[in-house]
């Protein structure tokens, strides 16, 4: 039993043995480049290049804030007050075409007024009453004479005049067409000059973009009813980073 159990094992070391030197010879037989296949884009060098993409389009939309103020002994009044402008305001912006859902009412406010006099301790004397309406305009042309008719009805304040693209979705992908031509004309560039060829693209990433203003004088053009105003343009822009290996020429 015990001269059995020797013999078997040494057959079992045995087979081992072939089988390494199988697998050796089985590796050895490889192409020089599969053994490496996994090491090869960490040996190369790498070259890393920030671009950016601009486009430009005109404007198709506005945003505009109406403020209404009212002001009354009492907090009641003041708010009945300011409850009656207001709908002289929604008449006008009725009157002008514009759809309900583009008006929203954005703040609504009622506070005490104090007076202040030298030596004396702040007096009571009235309330105030504020609100703000946030409107959504289409009609480009028509925004400076529509301006004129919410003062005429009773708005105080105007602010927030912005002008935007409904979708900017066109323009932003253009922008990120551009971005990326450039980063590849820029990569070649370096690369050639410095005497190697571009690899694969390793990377890929984008930076958040967002539009941003670029003036162009168009007053002429808006200024035929109500207050001149300049919709200039919106500067859409992209960034991207990319990573390339570098490759010898030839390879």
């Amino acid at each position: 039993m015990v001269h059995a159990k020797h013999r078997t094992s040494g057959a079992g070391w045995r087979g081992a043995a072939v089988l390494v030197v199988m697998l050796g010879l089985l590796l050895a037989g490889l192409p020089e480049g599969s053994a490496r296949a996994n090491e090869a884009p960490a040996s190369l060098p790498c070259l890393a290049v920030r671009a950016e993409g601009v486009v430009r389009a005109a404007p198709d939309m506005a945003r505009l804030n109406v403020s209404v103020r009212a002001e009354a002994t009492s907090a009641g009044a003041a708010m009945q007050d300011v409850a009656a402008r207001v709908a002289r305001v929604l008449a006008a912006l009725e009157e002008a075409g514009i759809p309900a859902r583009d008006i929203q009412t954005a703040a609504l406010s009622l506070g005490p007024r104090h007076e202040h006099r030298p030596g004396q301790p702040p007096r009571l004397a009235g309330f105030e009453a504020n609100t703000r309406i946030a409107l959504r305009l289409s009609d480009l042309e028509a925004v400076g004479g529509l301006i004129d008719s919410l003062v005429a009805a009773g708005a105080e304040g105007l602010s927030g005049l912005a002008f935007d693209l409904a979708d900017s979705t066109a323009p932003m992908d253009a922008a990120r067409e551009k971005a990326v031509a450039e980063g590849l004309r820029r990569a070649r560039l370096l690369a050639e000059t410095a005497g190697m060829a571009l690899g694969p693209l390793l990377e890929l990433r984008e930076e958040n973009g967002a539009p941003s203003f670029a003036p162009m004088m168009r007053a002429e053009a808006m200024a035929a009813d109500g207050v001149p105003l300049a919709p200039g343009e919106l500067e859409f822009r992209a960034t991207v980073t990319m990573r390339f290996a570098l490759v010898p020429y030839g390879e």
